[in-house]
């Protein structure tokens, strides 16, 4: 059997050493920590004081920017997230008084965009959600009275519309009145230039059509009688022309008869009775009597001239 191995006796007495050392060496890595620990809670301590300087000067940003910066391990954690709590509190209080001062202003945009900041966790949150809601409903009655007014402002009513942010619950509606509108401005648009350019030709049945597929509007109606005014004007023109052609027509003046029918619109129901009074022009014309005829009228009256020189005659040599 093989004895046990036996240390030199000259190394027995260093072996207390190594215990010592690693004893010494978590010793001071202890005492490292816990320095390191008291700096931090020191740290900590003075960034607690500061915040809270920070939130009896109101300034409530400044404090929750200081409370952020300790660690969820300090010793002064907890007590750093009750100060955070009421700084947040008062901050979002605060934000809700802008907001509410903006609106009263008028400034619609810029109180919805301060509600905005207000999170869902905050005490305010509901009363800024009302507000921004009714800072929503009060563009959007703008943003209608814009796009009613008869002077034609749908711009104005668009750019209304834009000033309601996508985070708004409104945002959809705002959206969609908006597309609406672009529609019915572009529809009426086009049916008011057709009815135009028929009216120029005359084509007085394209222009009811056009004009009744419009929309309602203020400043489309105002157009659309614009356009009506001006097919008065035009058919009684033409109702005049209509009746002078039928006075020459029962005088036998079927040149200036025609003359007048030619002006008469081509197309439509005009068209059609244009085409009618022509052709009663024609047949009277010839149907008409010889005697009738411009020439023969003309021999007539020379001869009655004449033959009533020859009774004169008559007359004053008997005398």
């Amino acid at each position: 059997m093989t004895a046990p191995r036996q240390f030199p006796q000259q190394w027995s007495r260093w072996l207390w050493i190594i215990p010592m050392l690693s004893f010494l060496g978590s010793a001071s890595l202890l005492l490292s920590w816990v320095y390191t620990q008291n700096q931090h809670n020191e740290r900590d301590w003075q960034t607690l004081t500061r915040a809270v300087a920070r939130k009896e000067e109101r300034q409530f940003a400044d404090c929750m920017a200081e409370l952020r910066q300790i660690s969820h391990q300090s010793l002064v954690y907890e007590t750093a997230q009750l100060v955070l709590h009421d700084c947040q509190t008062e901050q979002h209080k605060l934000w809700l008084d802008e907001s509410n001062n903006l609106a009263t202003r008028g400034q619609y945009q810029q109180a919805i965009q301060g509600t905005d900041r207000i999170s869902q966790d905050s005490v305010y949150y509901d009363e800024a959600q009302g507000l921004a809601k009714a800072s929503a409903e009060r563009i959007l009655d703008i943003a209608r009275g814009y796009y009613l007014d008869p002077s034609g402002r749908l711009n104005d009513a668009i750019a209304a519309l834009k000033e309601i942010p996508a985070t708004s619950s409104m945002s959809a509606l705002a959206l969609q009145r908006s597309q609406a509108w672009q529609q019915t401005w572009t529809s009426n648009q086009q049916h008011w230039q057709t009815a135009k350019l028929a009216l120029d030709t005359d084509d007085f049945d394209a222009v009811q059509r056009e004009l009744s597929m419009m929309i309602k509007h203020p400043y489309w109606d105002t157009r659309v009688q614009e356009l009506l005014v001006e097919v008065d004007r035009k058919q009684k023109y033409y109702l005049d022309l209509l009746q002078q052609a039928q006075d020459y027509k029962r005088q036998g003046s079927f040149d200036q008869a025609l003359a007048s029918a030619e002006q008469l619109p081509a197309l439509g129901q005009w068209g059609q009775q244009k085409e009618t009074v022509l052709n009663e022009i024609k047949m009277a014309r010839e149907v008409q009597p010889q005697f009738q005829t411009p020439w023969t009228q003309l021999t007539i009256g020379a001869l009655l001239v004449l033959f009533e020189r020859i009774v004169h005659g008559s007359r004053y040599s008997r005398r």
